[in-house]
């Protein structure tokens, strides 16, 4: 293995290790765990597990740092010049899986707001 395909790798698992401890930090928590995607985090109140809806966040992360560290192997193995496209692909790919997941995830732990009926009156 050449000094840059050790340099690649060796921030390969860097960065997968670094996805995979958010993800073990959100299994952990008690407060409920955000996407990193800019938007409000959730409130306990409005979900209807914090902890189930912090182990599908947490196992997303730690799956991601799978794939990345998983999509370097052939690059380490020197699988030649072509290697570099599942170690590109393995960065890219999963995050609008991941957006998906969580999509997914805010419409079955979330707790709907009722809204008012238009026949409902008040009184």
């Amino acid at each position: 293995m050449s000094g840059g395909q050790t340099v690649s790798v060796v921030i390969y698992g860097f960065v997968a290790l670094l996805m995979a401890g958010i993800g073990i930090y959100q299994l952990r928590s008690k407060k409920p765990a955000t996407f990193y995607s800019g938007e409000k985090p959730l409130s306990p109140e409005q979900l209807t597990s914090v902890e189930d809806w912090n182990r599908g966040h947490g196992l997303m992360w730690i799956g991601y740092g799978l794939v990345i560290i998983l999509s370097a192997l052939p690059h380490a193995l020197n699988a030649g010049k072509w290697s570099v496209i599942p170690m590109i692909a393995g960065v890219i790919v999963p995050i609008p899986f991941m957006v998906i997941l969580h999509e997914r995830m805010v419409k079955k732990y979330k707790i709907s707001e009722k809204k008012p009926n238009k026949t409902d009156s008040g009184l």
